[in-house]
């Protein structure tokens, strides 16, 4: 028996030195999933980290690219507010102008049909002018016609009374006229 424990303790002690190393061979296999979790866990948080870098880089660039086209579209708006400005700018200066040419006009048209008006005035009083002094030309010749036929009618009614005349009977003839007397009794 005694080789029997002795075979048995050999067995015991083969038996601890087996679990010594099983146990040593869980600790390093427990090591080795720890070291795996460990590296794992990084590698995870490591992606996590780049994708939040790459994330926040592409959020950063969302953003610069919204704030680009926020600034841009505020240029436009301001570029568009000034051009509608200056077009309201010359639209009122053209009206003014339009405005000014339009009272220029008006007053020029004033004044010529004022101009036009003095003419037709000065045209018309001009021939009532004229037609005054036609009328007066055609009293003056009507009186003078009678005149001279009352004149011829002495004068012949003096013939045939007398047969010749004389100065005084020419003048009693033409009293207001001197230089007539004068002329005729000078032939």
């Amino acid at each position: 028996m005694d080789e029997y424990n002795k075979k048995q303790l050999i067995i015991e002690k083969q038996k601890e030195v087996n679990e010594v190393k099983l146990n040593e061979e869980r600790i390093k296999r427990k090591m080795e999933i720890e070291n795996r979790k460990r590296k794992l866990q990084f590698t995870i948080d490591k992606n996590h980290q780049m994708k939040n870098e790459y994330v926040s880089e592409i959020l950063m660039k969302i953003n610069q690219i919204n704030d680009r086209i926020v600034k841009k579209q505020s240029e436009q708006e301001k570029d568009l507010m000034f051009k509608n400005e200056f077009n309201n700018i010359k639209r009122k200066n053209k009206i003014k102008v339009l405005t000014r040419l339009s009272k220029i006009q008006e007053y020029q048209n004033e004044i010529n049909k004022s101009k036009i008006d003095e003419k037709m005035r000065k045209a018309e009083e001009f021939k009532d002018q004229k037609q005054y002094f036609f009328d007066q030309k055609k009293k003056m010749a009507d009186n003078i016609a009678k005149q001279k036929s009352d004149v011829l009618l002495k004068f012949d009614k003096m013939m045939k009374n007398n047969g010749t005349i004389s100065a005084e009977a020419i003048r009693n003839l033409f009293p207001d006229d001197i230089e007539l007397y004068e002329r005729i009794v000078g032939i």
